[in-house]
C-alpha cells in the first residue's frame, strides 16, 4: 500500500488596488472549494456596491479594530488607503490542522507578518497591465473623487516596487490567462516533494 499526505500551505494574492485580485480569488475558490478556504480580513471601509458582509470583508468600527488588536485577535493587520485592514487568528490555524489550503488577499505588510507566524506561503503578486489602465479602472470605481484616485495610484506605485519580495509575479492583462497562471502555481506548489509525506508499507 502506498498513501501520500500533502502538507497544506497558505496561497498569498497580492498586487495593488485594481489590478483584479478579487476576481482571480472568487474563481478560484469557485472552482476548488472543496479544499480552499478564504481569509476573510477585518476592515475599518465602507462596503462597496455588490459586496456581502463575511464573504469580502468583516466591515467593523476603527474603535473596534483596535480592540481586537490589543486583544491579540489579529495575527496580521496594516493601514492602507485611509482604513485599517486585518487577519483574524484562529481561523487560519483551525483550517491548516484540518488540512484545508487557505487563500489570501493582502499587501505586502500582510506577506512579511504572516511570514513571522507561518512558513508554507506561496506568494503571487500581481501587476496592472499599465498605470494608464489602472488609473482608468480606479476612475471607475470613484468617479467624483480625483484626489482618491490619484491618492491610489500614487499608493498603487510604491506597493508595486515590493514585488521582488514574492515568489511569483505576473501581469494581468488579461483574466483568463492570469487565472490560469495562478491556477499552474497553485497546482504545481502542491505537488512539491517537500510537502509530501509518503507512506510505503510492503505485505510480507
Amino acid at each position: 500500500m502506498i498513501e501520500l499526505e500533502r502538507k497544506p500551505f497558505i496561497i498569498l494574492i497580492s498586487g495593488p488596488s485594481g489590478t483584479g485580485k478579487t476576481t482571480i480569488v472568487r474563481r478560484l475558490l469557485e472552482k476548488y472549494k472543496d479544499e480552499l478556504k478564504y481569509s476573510v480580513s477585518y476592515t475599518t471601509r465602507e462596503k462597496r456596491e455588490g459586496e456581502v458582509e463575511g464573504i469580502d470583508y468583516y466591515y467593523i468600527s476603527e474603535e473596534e479594530f483596535k480592540k481586537k488588536i490589543e486583544k491579540g485577535e489579529m495575527i496580521e493587520w496594516t493601514f492602507a488607503y485611509g482604513n485599517y485592514y486585518g487577519t483574524p487568528k484562529e481561523p487560519i490555524i483551525k483550517w491548516l490542522r484540518e488540512g484545508f489550503y487557505v487563500l489570501f488577499d493582502t499587501d505586502s505588510k500582510g506577506l512579511f507578518n504572516l511570514k513571522k507566524h507561518f512558513e508554507e506561503i506561496v506568494s503571487v503578486f500581481l501587476f496592472p497591465p499599465s498605470w494608464e489602465e489602472l488609473e482608468k479602472r480606479l476612475k471607475n470605481r470613484h468617479p467624483d473623487n480625483d484626489e482618491l484616485v490619484k491618492k491610489r495610484l500614487k499608493e498603487a506605485k510604491e506597493e508595486s516596487k515590493m514585488w521582488k519580495f514574492f515568489d511569483y509575479v505576473l501581469i494581468n492583462d488579461d483574466v483568463e490567462k492570469t487565472f490560469e497562471n495562478v491556477e499552474r502555481i497553485y497546482l504545481s506548489e502542491k505537488l512539491k516533494t517537500r510537502r509530501a509525506n509518503l507512506i510505503l508499507e510492503e505485505k510480507i
